[in-house]
């Protein structure tokens, strides 16, 4: 839930208990892209989350798309600046990997397991000029990751409702509304 990170800020660690047990979550960043996830991070992961929902969860989890989808489904501006902020998300959701320590559930085997992913596992994208920047005719390709395309067909992890999230004016807001809404359900059940 942080809005702005030094670019060095490249990995935390967080311990709890799940269901009376020790549990670890680890982000580790790749420095290049600007830290762990941040910022407009949590927007664009759920307009993807989203996007592939809509698409109706194909079980390879690819969602094809535009930048400018992307953008106007997380409820930000298209005309311009945001395009690079998408390509820099875009390579931290690709390039940051998690480690769920008895801390990711697989829901349809009942149980939480370890678990180690990127956010996304394959990034494809069109630009207009040579430079390989986004622009809002840039094509996407974007594959989930397997454990949460495993969870999302499993309809643990949700879709959330866009309108309110999209109504609420800053990303640290929304990442409190992402946080409070998962509350609001039993973890196990």
């Amino acid at each position: 839930v942080q809005e702005r990170i030094p670019d060095s800020y490249n990995s935390w660690t967080v311990e709890f208990h799940v269901d009376g047990r020790p549990a670890r979550l680890t982000c580790d960043a790749v420095a290049k892209y600007g830290g762990v996830p941040h910022g407009l991070d949590g927007d664009i992961a759920t307009a993807i989350i989203d996007l592939y929902v809509e698409a109706g969860t194909t079980a390879d989890g690819t969602v094809r798309t535009t930048a400018y989808q992307i953008l106007r489904r997380a409820g930000l501006d298209t005309s311009g600046r945001y395009y690079q902020s998408l390509l820099q998300t875009l390579f931290r959701l690709r390039t940051t990997t998690y480690t769920a320590s008895e801390a990711w559930r697989d829901h349809g085997r009942g149980n939480w397991t370890t678990a180690t992913f990127n956010y996304l596992s394959e990034l494809e994208f069109t630009s207009d000029d040579e430079a390989t920047e986004l622009s809002s005719g840039s094509v996407l390709k974007i594959r989930l990751a397997e454990p949460i395309v495993r969870s999302i067909r499993a309809q643990y992890t949700k879709p959330l409702d866009l309108d309110f999230l999209t109504s609420l004016e800053r990303p640290q807001t929304r990442a409190v509304y992402r946080l409070l809404d998962a509350r609001r359900y039993d973890p196990v059940t």
